[in-house]
């Protein structure tokens, strides 16, 4: 066969954004827009203050904002654009509906630095995360939620905004936690922010050097983050990777459970797992809800059931892959990956370590997609370079079988604790007096509003392990804490979940769907321990008897209670009273509230070595309910404390005059601006210009020159 080549030329460009030289550190950033393409955040803090920088693909104003729910109303807001004259205005704002945001009389962010090019606006801006002002948001660890908006026109006047239309957006993000990756210190010369790159080739040579000929539909541009901080986590050289991936064929089924099993390979050895990975399969982002990695409590035969796959409940679910609970990894919905610190890893590969491993999938598929095949899964990074020591993985919380959350609900709060004497015998049996806890990781459904972990000692309460005020079931991340914590014998770690259901008219029960409820927590601590789930439950007794039950009997058949008295309960199912006898008021609201406060409970002390049925019988057990918290933990209100303050905070009384910051862009005196007009004054370069009221223009002397 002759051969044959096939010459072709190609052309790149590229537009850079920014070339301010001043030195700067972002430990974070996101796209804040579903096409990861027009709204780039970055981020950085200290114990006071927050800095952040946006770089926007508009010519026109930006929009920026910290909200309560992820709506405008109630909003602290900042807007800022700069003119063709190299002018930039910025004001702090707040909204009181879905209007255009009031200017506020305390200016309290402040302006670092801006600018904008051909294609994209950058402005940089700062302000304290508490801040003591009626229309200011604190900000704190745990889920924030996030506003952004942009048009691509710059308003007639600096005060003025015109609705912008499609261009915004909410997420959640969590603007307080540990970066995982090393900071790197980049000038924003290097740090240039989105560069379009474009490209073209021809099947053929031009004819001479200096020649082109016109390449047709072979021809394209991207966004590209070219200098960007990269996620460069130390990691050993050696590290290596294991694939953990479905082959789903997806059913027309909104709600389903899908497993597949893995026989761990042979990895010549001990090895330490110090990273996850989720793995979502493009165009299956808004189907996977979660994947969690478990380990049994039963050996298996790893060979039998490498690959197999199946959806829970069906008739040919292995019964052996009940007893599989030990949770290893899990991830969430809008959650990312996970580096575990650098001292920690998870063992794999060696003695008493899983030879087999399941994977779960919730599948969330409301529109019932069907026609295609989901890989999803998992990427595990692991190495042969063993770390200090091997991290242990605990679940905290309620069983799914013990959730009843009434309807109607504004915040009804459940719990569920870790005994203390279920701690001290699982680190008796390690030879251990603590446990150092350094990530926290919570889980719940559409109801979940927020999550806490408390942590007990002797009667008094420390700070919360995690606190998260604003949860969003679509932002569900495991946090590393920001020091370790240690966890001694006789604590008491308490999850609370609160739920709102006041758009439900029926009993919401925990559950596999996304309309059933969880309450669920995790633990990444070390030492490892053999204890993987220290939890309690709200006593099915305690429940009965808050429906009016004064008689009860344990049915073995349902392993279950059930009233014996008065008789027109006797007999029959806490779900079927629920279902047909009951009707809901404040009174029994209150009833099953208490029940979570100072009910009797059933524990869970499931260790790795625990027997399913062992399992099965504590759930049946009745304990004492936790002891009231004689000093309860309370976060300092820093604006109610005499005394204390937001550091630094501007309170500006009654501010009369609109004040602008200004920042001036070196440009040249004839450049042309967005349009190709010559620059004029920038009033002029406005159609229906108002003649403006406002103070003397102030330069900004926080904010720093840019040029291009």
């Amino acid at each position: 066969m002759a051969a044959f080549w096939i010459s072709f030329w190609v052309v790149a460009a590229v537009t850079v954004m920014s070339a301010n030289c001043v030195e700067t550190t972002f430990t974070h950033s996101a796209y804040l827009d579903a096409a990861h393409e027009k709204y780039f955040l970055q981020w950085r803090y200290d114990a006071d203050t927050i800095t952040f920088r946006v770089e926007v693909a508009t010519l026109g104003y930006v929009g920026f904002g910290i909200s309560p729910n992820g709506d405008m109303t109630g909003s602290d807001i900042v807007t800022g654009f700069v003119t063709d004259q190299g002018e930039t205005f910025f004001y702090d704002r707040y909204a009181t509906a879905k209007d255009t945001p009031t200017i506020d009389a305390s200016q309290d962010w402040t302006l670092e630095a801006s600018g904008e090019n051909g294609t994209h606006t950058f402005l940089q801006f700062s302000r304290n995360l508490v801040l003591c002002d009626d229309t200011d948001r604190t900000i704190k660890a745990g889920t924030t939620r996030v506003i952004w908006a942009y048009h691509e026109e710059d308003p007639r006047h600096d005060t003025e905004l015109m609705y912008h239309g499609g261009t915004r957006g909410a997420r959640s993000l969590m603007l307080l936690s540990v970066p995982q990756y090393i900071n790197h210190v980049y000038s924003l010369f290097r740090q240039a922010g989105t560069t379009r790159v474009i490209w073209a080739y021809h099947e053929e040579d031009p004819r001479h050097d200096t020649e082109l000929m016109y390449h047709g539909g072979t021809r394209g541009a991207r966004s590209l983050m070219l200098l960007s901080v990269p996620q460069d986590i130390k990691l050993p050289e050696n590290v290596q990777s294991i694939y953990l991936l479905n082959t789903y064929n997806v059913l027309k089924r909104e709600t389903i459970y899908w497993y597949r099993g893995f026989k761990v390979p042979d990895l010549g050895g001990k090895r330490h797992i110090v990273a996850f990975e989720p793995v979502v399969q493009a165009g299956s982002e808004g189907m996977v809800h979660h994947m969690d990695l478990y380990a049994c409590l039963e050996d298996l035969d790893a060979d039998l059931y490498d690959g197999a796959q199946h959806a829970r409940h069906s008739h040919d679910y292995p019964r052996d892959w009940i007893s599989c609970k030990i949770t290893l990894v899990a991830w969430e919905v809008g959650g990312e990956g996970f580096h575990y610190p650098k001292n920690v890893g998870i063992s794999i590969g060696g003695p008493g370590d899983p030879n087999f491993i399941l994977m779960q999938t919730h599948y969330n598929n409301p529109q019932r997609k069907t026609g295609m095949v989901d890989r999803s899964g998992f990427r595990l990074l692991y190495t042969s370079d063993l770390r200090e020591h091997d991290m242990g993985f605990m679940q905290l919380g309620v069983d799914i079988a013990s959730q009843i959350i009434p309807p109607g609900s504004q915040a009804f709060l459940m719990a569920g604790t870790c005994y203390p004497d279920c701690l001290e015998k699982a680190m008796e049996e390690e030879s251990i007096e603590k446990i150092n806890v350094v990530g926290v990781h919570f889980h719940a459904h559409l109801a979940g509003r927020k999550m806490r972990m408390r942590h007990v000692r002797n009667g008094v309460e420390l700070p919360w392990l995690g606190n998260d005020e604003n949860f969003d079931f679509n932002f569900q991340q495991t946090v590393r804490l920001q020091r370790e914590v240690e966890v001694l014998k006789g604590d008491y770690l308490i999850l609370e979940c609160t739920y709102n259901t006041e758009d439900r008219r029926e009993t919401t029960l925990g559950g596999f769907s996304t309309h059933d409820e969880m309450c669920l927590g995790h633990i990444l601590h070390y030492p490892n321990m053999k204890l993987r789930r220290c939890k309690s439950n709200p006593h099915r007794v305690a429940y009965l008897a808050a429906l009016g039950a004064t008689g009860f009997t344990f049915r073995g058949a349902k392993h279950d209670f059930v009233p014996t008295s008065p008789p027109r309960l006797a007999g029959k199912s806490i779900k079927k009273l629920l279902n047909h006898y009951v009707t809901w008021n404040e009174e029994l609201k209150q009833k099953f509230q208490e029940v979570q406060r100072t009910g009797n409970t059933s524990v869970i002390c499931m260790k790795t070595n625990s027997s399913l049925e062992e399992y099965r019988q504590q759930r049946v057990i009745m304990r004492e309910p936790p002891p009231v918290i004689l000093h309860p933990y309370g976060e300092t209100d820093v604006c109610k404390t005499p005394g204390m303050g937001a550091k630094g905070t501007k309170m500006h009384k009654g501010l009369k005059k609109h004040i602008n910051y200004k920042v001036f862009i070196e440009t040249p005196a004839n450049a042309e601006n967005k349009s190709g007009r010559k620059k004029g004054p920038w009033w002029k370069n406005r159609k229906n210009h108002r003649k403006l009221n406002l103070s003397p223009w102030q330069h900004h002397s926080g904010a720093r020159k840019t040029g291009w």
